[in-house]
């Protein structure tokens, strides 16, 4: 959702580049889809509906996976603040364990509640207590 339009000459715009969406397999989904808009500049050969998933940036380049990992590693080499770097692999470390640590978990399972009252304002103490009641009975 764009929150904020860029202003242009008389009017505003939205500009958006490229669009991937991944499958689990790693493919392009995207790459397959129909381009829809209630509006377009249509301006070739830069902005136009198809180039919005034809899987190249603006900049030109590989945009795979792969490539932009390769290209954030030699950002990281050259980089002159080493605790930044730093600090990035090791947020990455604490993601990575969370990561592992939630798959340990056990699956997990559906639960169906439903609750008959909506309710405007403070609760009344007996309501509390209908409400306990009525969860007890669901459980």
């Amino acid at each position: 959702t764009a929150t904020k339009l860029a202003p242009r000459r008389n009017d505003f715009i939205f500009a958006l580049a490229e669009i991937e969406v991944r499958g689990s397999d790693g493919s392009n989904l995207a790459k397959a889809a129909t381009v829809t808009s209630l509006d377009s500049i249509e301006a070739g050969p830069r902005w136009q509906r198809t180039n919005l998933i034809d899987g190249q940036s603006p900049a030109g380049g590989d945009s795979s996976l792969e490539s932009l990992k390769a290209e954030r590693d030699k950002l990281f080499a050259e980089a002159k603040n080493h605790a930044d770097v730093e600090a990035y692999r090791q947020t990455r470390a604490d993601l990575e364990r969370v990561a592992a640590e939630q798959r340990a978990l056990p699956p997990m399972k559906v639960v169906f509640a439903a609750h008959t009252r909506v309710r405007k304002g403070p609760q009344l103490a007996g309501d509390q207590a209908a409400d306990a009641d009525c969860t007890r009975h669901l459980a």
